[in-house]
């Protein structure tokens, strides 16, 4: 008890240059995709999210089927098409909301554990966290919070063969 006030005392008498900060422990580093992505000007966007699918290696059909019907449904808005004009380009901007898209579908479809998180579909998308996050918020306004609305659901599981 005398030991840890006289530490406290030694502490609090020493200049401020030789106080030792602690630090927390980094964060593990995301897991990027093994395989590289083809160049986003190469592919359209729904080529695009396709191909990001495979490249991630999610096995579900509900994921890419969802991506592609919300971007099908904000792809002519002219929201979209006044958004794109702050990116460097159309093919970067367009990338950019496609994967939007995207993200939207892996975090209604996909297992909480198993689906990749921001960094990692913004780097694909060669862009930065924050402009996924603000594409995210764009489309899921654009689509008035309702990604499902006439979304034809799959329901062949149910068949049932006589």
């Amino acid at each position: 008890m005398q030991q840890q006030q006289a530490a406290q005392q030694q502490q609090q008498q020493q200049p401020a240059s030789q106080l030792v900060r602690r630090a927390r422990p980094l964060s593990p580093a995301p897991h990027y995709p093994s395989s590289p992505p083809r160049s986003p000007g190469i592919l359209g966007p729904e080529d695009w999210i396709l191909h990001v699918v495979g490249v991630l290696g999610l096995t579900g059909t509900d994921t890419p089927r969802l991506a592609l019907h919300c971007w099908r449904r904000v792809v002519e808005l002219p929201q979209l098409h006044h958004a794109m004009r702050i990116w460097p380009t159309v093919v970067s901007g367009r990338t950019l909301y496609a994967t939007a898209c995207l993200w939207v579908s892996i975090k209604l479809e996909e297992k909480r554990r198993a689906a990749p998180g921001g960094v990692v579909l913004a780097h694909l998308a060669a862009t930065t966290p924050g402009a996924l996050c603000s594409a995210e918020l764009a489309v899921m306004n654009w689509l008035s919070w309702r990604p499902y609305e006439g979304y034809p659901l799959d329901e062949s599981h149910l068949l049932v063969y006589m």
